[in-house]
């Protein structure tokens, strides 16, 4: 199964730098294809340093050691999702010891959500509140569950779901890659069949956090191009008050020979 990704980032009405960044890499798309938005934090152009290490290292580790895996008699699902949690790992140590190293990226950090096309499976990897969702028959649903304490609050029974979505503490990651310290928990790395015609929407905070899930869907579902769909979702966030830096990238199956094409907007 073939698929094209088209994508938009934009630093938002409030913020004077975009510390969201996003990575499109196709180097062998028999080994697989990578989708992610990273999401920094951190102050004045620390957080905007995380993201790009992280887009920058998920790219270069995945296909670095992919390699090794490839090499095995068998590769089967548990050896790239240990594969994919190894490189969090590993990207977590390197943001954690530069903030220690340079007193002025102390604290930075960020959020990833990963999406991995490989073969006939979609793998995910969450840490933070960024998101993946999947649009299959029309119909969008959140793959990824969000990394916050108001998240926790709702899993334990303390809050609803429309409870949380005004809740103050919202944006309160309950682990990120990198920050002050070491929140790294456990890496949620998940798998899914593909199905034909399958579709997913990687983004930031800036979008979902801005419109909600039936105008994303009516985005999807109406806007006749991939291009089209990702300037409408960045374009309503923005109209709705554009608070954040916000990023969206779509990734659409392809009934092309050619295996992936790319049409990217904004920063890589």
């Amino acid at each position: 199964m073939d698929f094209k990704a088209y994508a938009l980032t934009d630093k938002g009405l409030s913020r004077d730098n975009n510390e969201d960044c996003f990575v499109i890499a196709d180097k062998d798309p028999e080994q697989g294809t990578l989708y992610a938005v990273a999401d920094g934090m951190g102050g004045y152009a620390a957080g905007e340093t995380a993201s790009r290490i992280i887009c920058f290292e998920v790219e270069k580790q995945y296909f670095q050691h992919i390699k090794d895996i490839e090499a095995q008699e068998t590769v089967e699902e548990k050896d790239i999702c240990f594969l994919l949690e190894k490189i969090v790992y590993k990207i977590n140590k390197k943001i954690l010891s530069l903030g220690k190293e340079k007193p002025h990226l102390f604290g930075m950090g960020s959020t990833l959500s990963l999406l991995l096309i490989r073969k006939n499976r979609a793998y995910t990897v969450q840490v933070g509140d960024s998101r993946i969702y999947r649009v299959r028959n029309k119909i969008l649903e959140q793959l990824t569950e969000d990394q916050t304490e108001v998240q926790r609050y709702v899993n334990m029974g303390r809050l609803t779901a429309e409870e949380a979505v005004r809740h103050h503490l919202r944006h309160v990651l309950s682990q990120a890659i990198g920050g002050k310290r070491d929140s790294l928990k456990r890496t949620v790395v998940d798998v899914y069949e593909l199905q034909q015609g399958d579709q997913f929407l990687l983004c930031s905070d800036g979008l979902y956090g801005m419109i909600c899930a039936d105008e994303i869907t009516a985005v999807l579902n109406l806007a006749k191009t991939g291009k089209k769909v990702v300037q409408k979702l960045i374009g309503k966030a923005l109209d709705a008050g554009g608070k954040d830096n916000v990023s969206a990238v779509l990734v659409q199956p392809c009934h092309n020979l050619r295996s992936v094409f790319l049409s990217i907007f904004g920063c890589k």
